[in-house]
């Protein structure tokens, strides 16, 4: 079975048709990328997957069933998203941040435990940020902050992940390094 389908997928904002009949099959452990100008509504297909927005026409499966027929907890143990950029209000540091990817394996009102701190540490490790881990946020670069999406969704443990732009603000040493940990994710 499939780890994704979106069969003829059509999304507009207001009368402002940005997909249609967009048809696409993965399966597990393949990768591939979605190119088009800015505009294109690339990001908006990636939030239909990950079932932010619901399509106007056509379905999407994941593991055989729609998102919106799943709990955001299942979702989310299934797809971890990694946007172009994202914003912070409250004074975060880069593991309180990486250990939000592990929020849909954590029961409610529960604490972190050791193999979510360890799994946490592990993706820091891996995406170069180990020594930044008790940095707040608002005091790394833009490429620092990217890295630190990419370690979250690592985090998350999910069997598919969504980048959307992940290397914009990278630096090329850590371009190749984040294409290189991409493909060793592979199975």
């Amino acid at each position: 079975m499939p780890i994704l389908e979106l069969e003829r997928i059509s999304f507009k904002y207001g009368e402002k048709r940005v997909l249609r009949d967009v048809t696409l099959t993965v399966e597990k452990g393949e990768f591939f990328g979605i190119l088009g100008p800015n505009g294109s509504g690339k990001s908006t297909l990636l939030n239909l997957i990950d079932g932010i927005r619901l399509p106007c026409e056509g379905e999407i499966r994941l593991k055989g069933i729609p998102p919106g027929r799943m709990q955001r907890k299942d979702v989310a143990r299934l797809v971890a998203v990694v946007p172009q950029e994202a914003s912070w209000i409250f004074p975060l540091t880069v593991e309180e941040v990486v250990l939000m990817g592990r929020t849909p394996h954590i029961g409610r009102l529960a604490f972190e435990s050791e193999r979510d701190l360890a799994v946490a540490r592990s993706a820091m490790e891996a995406t170069d940020l180990l020594p930044f881990a008790s940095r707040l946020m608002e005091a790394l670069s833009g490429g620092e902050r990217q890295r630190v999406l990419i370690a979250r969704a690592l985090a998350q443990e999910p069997e598919v992940i969504l980048l959307d732009e992940p290397t914009s603000s990278l630096d090329i040493a850590h371009q190749i390094r984040t294409f290189d940990l991409i493909r060793s994710l592979k199975p």
